[in-house]
C-alpha cells in the first residue's frame, strides 16, 4: 500500500494543490480503485464489450457479403436493420450510463471512506456495500443532469457548457449531504458561482491530461480503422478489421478508469468551495480548541 501524508479535505486549495491533492489521493488509493475497478466495474465492460462486438462485427459481415456481391450498401438498410440498430443504441446507452454511474459512484465512495478512515485500509465489500446503497440515486442524477445539459445545449453552445461545470457537484452532493435532486442543483450552482472559471480550467487542465493518456490505447487505433477504412471495400480485411475493431473496443472501457481523476478533483473542489464560502472546516479547528481549552 502507497503511504502519502494524510490529505486535509477540509481546507481552501488554489488551483496547483488541486492537481497535485488529486493524483496523491489516487496514488494513496490506487490498489482498491483497481480491485474495486476490477470486480465491480469490469463485469459491465464485458458485458457492453461483448454487445458491441458482436453488433458491429455482424455489420462487418453484412458489408462483407455486400461488397462480395457487388451489392449496393444502402440496401442494407431495411426496416428490420434500422429497428435493430436502435434497439442496440438503447441498450448501449443503459448500459453505458450505468457503467459511467458505477465509476463515479466508486470514484466517490473511497475517497469518502478514505476520508472518514485516513488511510487506504479498507476493502473491495465496504465500497460495494456503499456503491449500492447510493445507485439509484446517483444514476437518476446522472441522467437528470444529463438531460438538463442536453436540453441546454441546441439552444446556444454556451449555456450548455455552463451547466456541464456548474452542474459537476451534484451526483457527490447526493452523497456527501444526502440531499434531493433539485437541491443538488442549486446546491452544485451556488457552490460554483463565482468560481466557475476557476472549475472550468481544472477540467481543461485534467482532460488534456486524460487525452495524452486515454489516446495512446483509443485514438491512434482508431485513426488506424479510419485510415484502413478510406479504401475501397473490396481491399478491406474485414476478418483483421473485426479483431482489430473488438481489441479497440475494450481498450475503450478499460480506458474508463481514468475518469477518476475527474471525480477524485470534483471531491476537492466540493471541499474547497465549501470551505471558501461557509468555513466548516475552520469552524470544526475553532470548537475542536475551544474543547481542549475546557477540558
Amino acid at each position: 500500500m502507497l503511504q502519502i501524508e494524510k490529505i486535509e479535505f477540509r481546507k481552501t486549495r488554489d488551483f496547483g494543490t488541486i492537481i497535485n491533492e488529486t493524483f496523491a489521493l489516487i496514488r494513496a488509493n490506487f490498489l482498491i480503485l483497481g480491485k474495486s475497478f476490477l470486480f465491480i466495474i469490469c463485469p459491465i465492460i464485458f458485458v457492453l464489450s461483448t454487445i458491441l462486438i458482436v453488433f458491429f462485427n455482424n455489420a462487418f459481415s453484412l458489408i462483407e457479403s455486400a461488397s462480395k456481391n457487388k451489392q449496393d450498401i444502402s440496401q442494407l438498410f431495411t426496416p428490420q436493420f434500422i429497428v435493430l440498430c436502435a434497439i442496440f443504441f438503447l441498450l448501449f446507452i443503459i448500459l453505458y450510463s450505468i457503467e459511467y454511474a458505477f465509476i463515479e459512484i466508486m470514484s466517490y465512495e473511497t475517497l469518502m471512506i478514505y476520508s472518514e478512515r485516513g488511510s487506504a485500509d479498507y476493502t473491495i465489500q465496504q465500497v460495494w456495500e456503499r456503491l449500492k446503497k447510493d445507485f439509484w440515486k446517483v444514476f437518476i442524477t446522472f441522467i437528470g443532469r444529463g438531460i438538463i445539459v442536453l436540453l441546454t445545449f441546441p439552444l446556444f453552445i454556451i449555456p450548455g457548457i455552463y451547466f456541464i461545470v456548474a452542474l459537476s457537484l451534484m451526483p457527490f452532493l447526493r452523497i456527501k449531504e444526502k440531499i434531493g435532486f433539485f437541491q443538488s442543483v442549486r446546491r452544485s450552482i451556488s457552490l460554483i458561482s463565482g468560481k466557475w472559471w476557476f472549475t472550468f480550467l481544472v477540467f481543461i487542465v485534467l482532460y488534456i491530461i486524460f487525452a495524452s493518456i486515454v489516446g495512446i490505447f483509443t485514438i491512434i487505433p482508431q485513426w488506424i480503422i479510419q485510415a484502413i477504412m478510406m479504401h475501397s471495400p473490396n481491399q478491406i480485411d474485414f476478418k483483421s478489421l473485426k479483431m482489430f475493431f473488438a481489441v479497440i473496443m475494450i481498450l475503450q472501457q478499460l480506458a474508463l478508469f481514468v475518469y477518476i481523476i475527474f471525480y477524485y478533483a470534483i471531491v476537492l473542489l466540493y471541499y474547497t468551495f465549501v470551505e471558501q464560502k461557509e468555513g466548516t472546516g475552520l469552524l470544526q479547528k475553532v470548537e475542536s480548541i475551544g474543547n481542549s481549552n475546557a477540558e
